[in-house]
């Protein structure tokens, strides 16, 4: 099996910032991306951990979006909902 996130970040060595991709079932913070091309169902309305979304078509939600193209907007995204990987890994043990 793959091994799951907190067994991977507490592997790493001591970063300012990890970005990750994937994990959709791990219990963190989530941006999802979401292209309209693509037609899947957003994750959100499920999904209690998606904390913004980054899209390129309307989406009427109270969390925070912005659209694909808007980098400045994904990245403010990102800042508001990281959290350190101290607090992951414990949340993520207590939640296991």
């Amino acid at each position: 099996s793959e091994p799951r996130l907190p067994e991977l970040l507490a592997k790493m060595s001591k970063v300012d910032l990890v970005v990750i991709e994937g994990f959709k079932r791990e219990s963190c913070p989530k941006i999802e991306v979401h292209r309209a091309a693509n037609a899947k169902p957003l994750l959100f309305p499920d999904d209690r951990r998606v904390v913004g979304i980054a899209t390129d078509t309307a989406v009427e939600t109270t969390i925070p979006t912005a659209h694909l193209d808007d980098i400045e907007a994904i990245a403010a995204l990102m800042q508001r909902s990281a959290v350190s990987a101290d607090d992951l890994l414990t949340s993520s043990e207590v939640e296991d």
